[in-house]
């Protein structure tokens, strides 16, 4: 059924939408699935906007969901997720706007390619087991306004990493990380952040 969807623009599984709101035709056969199906991205190269939030999917975020290139929402958060943050959604979903991978079981380092996702505004990766530093790629992301990424297993920020990039951003929150020389990252992000930017250590 995938397959025929190739014209699909939009598809809400978010266990909180309101029914009148669902397709219940695609529903009845997405609830059946448990990993996220690999071929959900490349037999949608026109979805814009994926909600699968809260459903208990479990496995690693299919490599091939990047195929899905048209995305401008993608939302996974609440679900039982293993594995890396796909390169591929940076690399390929350059037209994300909204990012939210929270609240799963995610690990490893954040890819460098999240930094060609140059209209993001919102990235949500809190509650889960990231590791590493942010990457210095995030200074490319200058319409970013708000960033989630507490409680992961986080050290700090990458060297050379220029925060004064991001202008639009109003809310950074890295509590609950094991951040390293904790006091010297609160004076670099207090000098270099727009000073309306609220940061949680």
């Amino acid at each position: 059924m995938i397959e025929k969807r190739r014209k699909l623009k939009s598809f809400d599984l978010c266990s909180r939408s309101k029914p009148w709101l669902r397709k219940s035709c695609i529903l009845s056969t997405f609830n059946k699935f448990r990993p996220i199906p690999v071929r959900l991205g490349p037999s949608c190269p026109r979805l814009k906007s994926l909600d699968l939030r809260e459903n208990k999917f479990r496995g690693s975020i299919p490599e091939s969901l990047g195929s899905a290139s048209s995305l401008e929402t993608l939302f996974l958060s609440g679900n039982e997720l293993t594995g890396l943050v796909p390169s591929s959604l940076g690399d390929n979903c350059t037209k994300l706007q909204f990012l939210g991978l929270a609240t799963n079981h995610l690990s490893g380092p954040l890819p460098n390619s999240i930094g060609k996702c140059q209209r993001l505004t919102h990235l949500a990766l809190h509650n889960n087991m990231l590791s590493g530093c942010v990457p210095y790629a995030v200074q490319h992301l200058s319409n970013l306004a708000c960033l989630q990424l507490w409680r992961n297993r986080l050290t700090g920020v990458a060297d050379g990493l220029d925060l004064r990039l991001l202008t639009a951003l109003h809310t950074l929150n890295l509590a609950k990380n094991p951040l390293e020389q904790k006091e010297g990252l609160e004076r670099y992000l207090a000098r270099y952040l727009p000073p309306t930017c609220q940061v949680y250590l």
